[in-house]
């Protein structure tokens, strides 16, 4: 395990070391010119290209999981509305039943039916 260590240490030694003399040579060759500049405005773009491209790949998954969202409540409401129409009670009938049945009056259709001719005759 220490061997792993050493090694471990000796690669993130050697890359520092190797990171600060590319930077001296940097130095070395563009001190006092524009150039820098330059780099870090070419970085930068890229930088933005990347950060640009993520946040509308995010975008995007966002929209088409709203919109599937969207389709599968819209799905549930037509449901549930269909459902709801078809339990829906008549109020107006529930009313006049119960009013029938507290003052034990009935409607003439209730008590009488037609006969083939036409004729109204009592409820057998």
């Amino acid at each position: 395990m220490a061997a792993v260590g050493g090694r471990l240490r000796r690669m993130a030694g050697s890359f520092h070391y190797k990171k600060w003399v590319l930077f001296y040579r940097y130095q070395q060759t563009f001190h006092n010119t524009s150039t820098p500049l330059f780099h870090i405005a070419v970085a930068m773009t890229f930088v933005g290209m990347f950060n640009e491209s993520r946040r509308r790949n995010a975008s995007l998954e966002a929209a088409a999981y709203r919109s599937r969202r969207e389709k599968v409540m819209d799905s549930l409401n037509r449901g549930w509305m269909a459902e709801r129409e078809q339990q829906s009670l008549d109020i107006d009938e529930l009313e006049a039943a119960v009013y029938r049945s507290r003052t034990s009056t009935w409607p003439k259709d209730l008590m009488t039916t037609t006969s083939k001719d036409g004729e109204e005759m009592p409820w057998p």
